[in-house]
C-alpha cells in the first residue's frame, strides 16, 4: 500500500521530494544529457511532416489575401 493510501501524508510528502530529487539527478546525469540536444537533421524530420500539411495552406490563403488587397477594389 502506499503512503497516501494510508494516510500517512508526511510519509508521502517525504516520498514525493525524495523521488523528485532523483529524477533531477538522473536529468542532469552526463550519460542523459548528451541524448537532450538533437542535430537539425533529426528536428527537421520530427517538424516538417507536422507543419508542412498546415504550413502550406495557411500560406497560400496570405498570398491570396496580399493579392487581394493590392489589386484594386472592383466596383460593381
Amino acid at each position: 500500500h502506499s503512503a497516501v493510501q494510508e494516510g500517512d501524508f508526511s510519509k508521502a510528502s517525504v516520498k514525493g521530494v525524495t523521488a523528485w530529487k532523483e529524477s533531477q539527478k538522473a536529468f542532469f546525469h552526463q550519460s542523459i544529457l548528451s541524448l537532450l540536444y538533437f542535430p537539425d537533421e533529426h528536428k527537421l524530420a520530427i517538424y516538417v511532416p507536422l507543419f508542412v500539411p498546415v504550413g502550406v495552406p495557411v500560406l497560400l490563403a496570405i498570398v491570396k489575401q496580399l493579392k487581394a488587397m493590392k489589386s484594386p477594389a472592383k466596383k460593381e
